[in-house]
């Protein structure tokens, strides 16, 4: 059932001023089907149909999102932050769901993919908020298992997207002065990680940092999304672990999106 179509950016509130403004037809859509406890899913269409989303809810509360064109490297991500070692990772590659195996296999806990979807949750949520115009329709009691989450506040998740655009912009100041951070090429300086960031995804990211791919790429290789990578890299640049090294050159691949950040950029 078709709902409308329609454009305009609701202003970020003061406390989160520097953010990007948010879509603001896309989000009276969404807090109404949160208000009337919506079990189902929202297509959205960005203008052109360039992209295509879907937001899945129930009972009002949305608890996963998939983005055309976008599929989580969960795999790399389990093994990027230490929750599985290379020989589980190349079983869970060879996976139609690797999250799913994971949990059959008992190397991961229900509670334990669900906050690993999240990341992807949010930073797909954000895309589809920051896209400048799109279509949306619903289809009521349409569901997914597939990278859920557990459902979620829709009042919360917005805030956290609000926040998290805003720091991605303040992180991405550490080491480019333009606006797509996740374009930027970064190298190794040679020194080591310092022990204050002593987690495994720092040396993952590090690893994926070779002076030629771009953040992004990397980002991709490690399971990341752009905000998280950013934030990574920021630490990295500011500690002298890691030194930009240009913009990247490379052509955006045609055929996926390298990160959920790049839905309807891209």
């Amino acid at each position: 059932m078709p709902i409308s179509f329609g454009r305009g950016r609701r202003p970020a509130d003061s406390a989160t001023s520097d953010a990007p403004p948010l879509n603001a037809h896309l989000l009276k859509v969404i807090e109404s089907a949160a208000d009337k406890d919506l079990t189902g899913a929202l297509d959205v269409v960005e203008r052109g149909d360039r992209g295509r989303g879907t937001i899945y809810l129930y009972e009002g509360r949305l608890y996963a999102i998939a983005l055309e064109g976008y599929q989580p490297a969960v795999a790399a991500r389990l093994q990027a932050s230490g929750a599985l070692d290379e020989g589980r990772v190349d079983f869970l590659r060879a996976a139609e769901r690797p999250g799913a195996a994971a949990v059959e296999q008992g190397w991961l806990t229900v509670e334990g993919l669900a906050t690993t979807h999240q990341e992807y949750l949010l930073s797909s949520l954000g895309a589809l908020l920051a896209c400048d115009r799109v279509r949306v329709s619903l289809h009521k009691g349409e569901v997914t298992d597939s990278l859920c989450t557990l459902p979620l506040p829709i009042d919360a998740l917005v805030e956290s997207v609000r926040l998290r655009a805003q720091r991605l912009m303040a992180d991405g100041r550490a080491f480019t002065s333009d606006d797509e951070p996740g374009a930027t090429v970064l190298r190794p300086t040679g020194s080591p990680i310092p022990d204050s960031l002593g987690l495994p995804e720092y040396v993952a990211l590090r690893g994926a940092c070779d002076g030629r791919r771009s953040l992004d790429a990397a980002a991709e290789q490690g399971g990341f999304t752009r905000a998280e990578a950013v934030h990574l890299a920021a630490m990295m640049v500011t500690a002298g672990v890691l030194t930009p090294a240009g913009r990247s050159t490379e052509p955006a691949p045609d055929d996926r999106f390298l990160v959920p950040e790049s839905f309807g950029t891209v």
